[in-house]
Formats: C-alpha cells, sequence, structure tokens
C-alpha cells in the first residue's frame, strides 16, 4: 500500500511541477500583454520596424509642412504612408518629428489592442495574414483565463499532494522546490530567444515575455521562503521528537522520592 501511493505522490509532484510552470509561463505572458506594459514595451519596437519598412523619419519630414498649414483650420490631420494610417492631433505637431511619429506609434498600438477580432482566438490565426491580433486584449483576456485554470489545477494537485505525502512537513519544501525549479528557465528565456537569427522577429517574440524578469524573482522568492519554513518546521519537529525520547528515559518521581525531597528541603 506504501509503494503505490509513493507511486502517486511522485506522479502528482510532477503534474504540480508541470501546472505550476504552466501557471507561470502563461502569467508571464498575460502580464507582458497588458495594455500598460505593451505600450511601454512595444513603442520603441514599432518605431524600429516602421524606420526600417517605410522610412517614417523621413515621411513625416516631408509631410510636416503640409500637415503644419492644414492644421491651422482643423483639429486632426489623417497621414497614410504604404499602407500605415495615423490620426495626429494638431495640437501635438508643435514637437516636430519625434512628437508625431510617437503619437502615431501610440495610435497604432491602440488601434491593434482594442480592435474588435471576430473570430475565436486560435481560429485568428488562419483568418488574419499578418497575426496582429496576438498583440491585443483578446489575446491577453485568452491567456488570463488560461492562467487561472492552471492555477486551479495547481491547488486541487496540491490538495492531492497533500494527502498523498505521509510526512505533511516535506509540502512546504516540495512547493517551495518547485516554485524555484520554475523560475529558472524563465529567467534564461530572454538568451534563448537572442539564439533566433532574425532581429526584428528577437524583439517580436520579447514583447511576450517583458514581464519574465519581475515575475520570476517573485516567484523565486516566494519558492526560496516556502523551502526555508518547510525546514524551519522540519528541525522544530525533530527538535519535540528528540525531547520526547529524552523524556522517556527520565526516572518518574515516586511518592518517596517526593517524601525524600520534602525531608531535605525542611
Amino acid at each position: 500500500m506504501g509503494v503505490i501511493r509513493g507511486f502517486f505522490a511522485v506522479i502528482a509532484s510532477i503534474l504540480l511541477f508541470l501546472s505550476i510552470f504552466s501557471s507561470v509561463f502563461l502569467l508571464i505572458l498575460s502580464s507582458s500583454l497588458n495594455y500598460d506594459n505593451l505600450q511601454k514595451e512595444s513603442k520603441e519596437v514599432i518605431k524600429g520596424i516602421l524606420e526600417k519598412n517605410m522610412n517614417i523619419s523621413s515621411a513625416v519630414d516631408t509631410a510636416l509642412p503640409f500637415i503644419q498649414i492644414y492644421c491651422q483650420t482643423n483639429s486632426e490631420y489623417v497621414f497614410n504612408a504604404q499602407g500605415y494610417t495615423f490620426t495626429i492631433p494638431c495640437n501635438i505637431t508643435s514637437g516636430g518629428r519625434e512628437g508625431i511619429i510617437d503619437n502615431g506609434v501610440d495610435y497604432l498600438i491602440k488601434g491593434i489592442y482594442y480592435k474588435e477580432y471576430d473570430c475565436e482566438f486560435i481560429d485568428c490565426f488562419s483568418k488574419n495574414e499578418i497575426p496582429t491580433f496576438i498583440f491585443s486584449m483578446k489575446s491577453y483576456v485568452f491567456l488570463n483565463n488560461l492562467f487561472y485554470i492552471f492555477l486551479f489545477a495547481s491547488f486541487l494537485l496540491l490538495v492531492l499532494t497533500f494527502f498523498l505525502i505521509k510526512k505533511k512537513t516535506n509540502v512546504p519544501i516540495l512547493v517551495g522546490s518547485l516554485l524555484i525549479a520554475s523560475s529558472f528557465p524563465l529567467f534564461k528565456i530572454s538568451n534563448l530567444i537572442n539564439f533566433i537569427p532574425n532581429e526584428t522577429a528577437v524583439k517580436i517574440i520579447g514583447l511576450f515575455f517583458s514581464s519574465a524578469p519581475s515575475i520570476s524573482i517573485k516567484v523565486l522568492i516566494a519558492g526560496i521562503i516556502l523551502l526555508v519554513a518547510g525546514i524551519i518546521l522540519r528541525i522544530f519537529k525533530a527538535g519535540v521528537s528528540i525531547s520526547n525520547i529524552f523524556s522517556k528515559f527520565k526516572k518518574p518521581e515516586t511518592k518517596e522520592t517526593k517524601k525524600i525531597a520534602n525531608s531535605k528541603s525542611k
């Protein structure tokens, strides 16, 4: 019976590790695709792509005199260049080329992120020639929901593991070790991405893992705390056990010894 219980405990521990790793991985993806994070991290990447594909700086320099004249009597200017469309508020044209480009990139990011995609997440890959929807709220919501599913699965597996493991004090050590093991591969994810030969692809894929360093360190710290707590708990329990062993060897005090002790004190 003990062997069978041990076997299932090992299986449950392996599944718990995979579930924890998946939860952390999905948390990194969903956090990276949060609008505030994505807007901050993707701005320079998109500016680089636009500069490479359409020489955005030169295009804005050429159009700037016309924009300034147009904005004397209008509130916004629609700028089109090689398939890209930007709506530029006239009150930012005083910032010159950089102000216009920054505003145009923000407009582009917001348009992609909040666009309504009329398809299921998986089906969107086949319905969109360029899968820009992966940087949208649709992807963020999908990955965030998936994270909570795996988090709940991790909780169920943790409960199952707790009942399967004979020594309950090992549970914090096990969970702490699994959290630490889950965080280490994600620390190195940026190094793996850098092996991709295409520089633009490296930058785009890197947007999915912009939150990896901060989340990995938090998971690592949580793992270390649980591991140390588990070790302290085991030491404390071992100390109590040793104390109980020594108490068994202590000679019990009888009525006669009590009388002798009382007479000596008098």
